[in-house]
């Protein structure tokens, strides 16, 4: 029996109807930067709180792009079902003076045995700057330090190692800056080449506070810090023999 006009008009509006929609749930579902992959857990810790869903997106895709310079095998979109927050690492602030707000926290996947610290940002109101600024201080993926991992080392590389070059790069980078109290923080590292051909020199940039009780910073003051920065190091899984220390007061 042929079908009328109007029903021939009527089927294929509702199949265009079909496509449209099913277009719909597809761009709507994946992730605008590219390939992703889900944090099983996040909105159990977001549930409540301020949120960007862009940022979120962002950092799904980053910690794709981690993952995948970290396995030596073809990496899908979002086929990694096991990535979840680790209990206790899950924080999230607002700065009251930038209204800037800062999530961050550490996944662990045990399919893979592999950990990562995880942190994003977004701009409340627009007036900090713009979302480059915020992906390069503020929305990141990096490897963990030795006695963070909980799968032990796996050799991790990220895009501070990358852009930091394996020849200036050292594992101390992981866990800097690192302050004190009101005494010092050590801010930074510098990496050279030993004149005798021997293992590299690692300088630790170390920013002296004095104070209106303790205004002069003596020798004696200086040598404790150095006891305190040896037994930090040694706490990281670093030895204290690879690096010297560069106070500046």
């Amino acid at each position: 029996m042929a079908i009328s006009r109007t029903r021939k008009i009527i089927i294929i509006f509702v199949l265009a109807v079909l496509v449209i929609f099913a277009v719909f749930i597809y761009f709507s579902l994946r992730n605008p930067y590219g390939n992703y992959l889900d944090i099983s857990n996040l909105d159990q810790h977001t549930s409540n709180k301020p949120s960007d869903e862009d940022r979120v997106n962002f950092i799904k895709h980053e910690l794709f792009n981690a993952v995948s310079d970290n396995i030596d095998h073809h990496l899908d979109s979002n086929s990694i079902k096991d990535i979840v927050i680790r209990k206790g690492s899950f924080n999230q602030d607002l700065d009251k003076y930038t209204n800037v707000n800062t999530v961050s926290f550490i996944v662990d996947i045990a399919s893979i045995k592999q950990s990562y610290r995880v942190s994003y940002q977004w701009d409340n109101d627009g007036k900090y700057g713009s979302k480059v600024e915020l992906d390069e201080y503020g929305t990141k993926v990096n490897c963990l330090p030795i006695d963070e991992l909980k799968y032990g080392d796996f050799d991790c590389t990220d895009k501070s190692r990358e852009e930091t070059g394996e020849e200036n790069y050292d594992p101390v980078g992981l866990v800097l800056p690192h302050r004190v109290g009101s005494k010092y923080t050590i801010i930074d590292y510098t990496k050279s080449t030993s004149p005798n051909g021997g293992a590299p020199i690692i300088t630790l940039l170390v920013d002296v506070y004095s104070s209106k009780l303790s205004p002069e910073i003596t020798d004696a003051a200086l040598d404790n810090y150095s006891i305190e920065i040896e037994k930090w190091l040694s706490s990281k899984k670093l030895d204290p023999k690879r690096y010297i220390v560069y106070y500046s007061y």
